[in-house]
């Protein structure tokens, strides 16, 4: 059975951000893609630096670094939900840095309890795509569950907490990074320091 469910989310005129929600059995995909007048390494730094993930990941309870080499670090978050269940996972972030994209891969996942499902495999990425007056920002993650009875529930659930995340993360890159574009302007270069986080 193939689930896609294609939404729209009014920004303004000129762009709008979009998703795109798919299912397949136990196997699912979230593309989001949100258009910032910004430079492109302005948006690849905030995208990957340790310290600025908290503003764009609310809902976490925690968030601790745990590990790091060249370009690449190793992050464990700690979610909450109805105040009794726990979910740790952990996650390795890589700089792509000519290909303007930041890849990541679950290393692990733990619940305190078996009322969810199991999330067997989870990847993704954050790709920048330039243009004249600013960048398309795509982000896309694909996950596999295990079977189980709360399945329906858990992915209606998880697609609510993708699109909310994807506004947020709009709002946390046009914050730090837009600029104001004049009909014959480009977006012009930012100092990137993300070779050195």
């Amino acid at each position: 059975m193939l689930i896609s469910l294609l939404c729209f989310v009014q920004q303004n005129k000129a762009q709008e951000a979009q998703y795109n929600f798919v299912l397949k059995e136990n196997y699912y995909t979230f593309t989001g893609e949100v258009y910032v007048q910004a430079p492109a390494n302005c948006l690849l730094d905030y995208i990957y630096r340790f310290e600025y993930i908290p503003q764009y990941s609310a809902g976490a309870k925690s968030i601790d670094k745990v590990e790091q080499g060249k370009n690449w670090y190793d992050v464990t978050f700690v979610y909450q939900k109805l105040f009794f269940i726990v979910n740790e996972s952990t996650w390795r972030r890589t700089l792509h840095k000519k290909q303007q994209k930041v890849v990541f891969t679950m290393l692990s996942n733990q619940s305190n309890l078996s009322l969810i499902p199991k999330v067997i495999s989870s990847s993704g990425y954050y790709q920048i795509i330039p243009d004249t007056t600013g960048c398309h920002v795509v982000y896309f993650q694909e996950c596999t569950i295990d079977s189980h009875f709360l399945q329906d529930l858990y992915i209606r659930e998880t697609k609510k907490e993708a699109i909310a995340f994807l506004k947020e993360f709009e709002v946390f890159l046009k914050k730090n990074c837009e600029v104001k574009i004049t009909n014959h302007s480009q977006v012009t270069d930012h100092k990137s320091s993300v070779n050195n986080h």
